[in-house]
């Protein structure tokens, strides 16, 4: 699942995009200032060291907004499979020279 946050977690199209890119779910968490408090986060995590995992440190703050999952189109997805093998090619190409 992809967690996301910030001004381009509100456009629905984009999210879409990339829970079928993905192939996983997308989901909103309402957090202002989410640079910060991932910040703020992991000096926690470091400030309790090897005491306290990541996922208790998170709990919380991280939970998905109520329906906000978008789920990845089973269509789109094998599209975007099919379209990652040519763009591998193009990628393998440019960086050859060619």
């Amino acid at each position: 699942q992809i967690l996301a946050t910030g001004g381009g977690s509100v456009n629905v199209p984009v999210l879409q995009i990339m829970a079928d890119v993905m192939n996983c779910s997308v989901s909103r968490i309402e957090v202002p200032k989410s640079a910060a408090l991932g910040a703020a986060l992991i000096a926690a995590h470091g400030y309790f060291g090897g005491d306290v995992g990541w996922r208790e440190v998170v709990r919380g703050f991280t939970d998905a907004e109520p329906g906000s999952r978008i789920a990845p189109r089973p269509a789109a997805v094998r599209t975007y499979d099919r379209l990652i093998k040519k763009y591998a090619r193009c990628e393998r190409d440019a960086l050859r020279g060619g």
